[in-house]
């Protein structure tokens, strides 16, 4: 939901982080792209940021539900 990553970015962009990585890869490593700096908070923001936007879209996904357009008949 786009909602999660709308809230993810708004807690990564008050806690300033910073990609040091020019392309980041689209999988669990790219995590690496934000440890850097002289401070490993950076790091620990964006995990936060991470788990900030995957429970906001699982509890707006439980929240909205999700109904299947297949109807059984019987």
């Amino acid at each position: 939901m786009m909602i999660g990553g709308a809230c993810g970015a708004l807690y990564g962009a008050i806690a300033q982080i910073i990609n040091y990585m020019p392309a980041g890869a689209s999988n669990f490593l790219s995590v690496l792209g934000f440890s850097g700096g002289v401070s490993v908070m950076n790091l620990i923001n964006a995990i936060i940021a991470a788990g900030i936007a995957f429970s906001v879209a699982a509890l707006a996904t439980y929240l909205i539900g999700y109904q299947s357009k297949i109807s059984s008949t019987k």
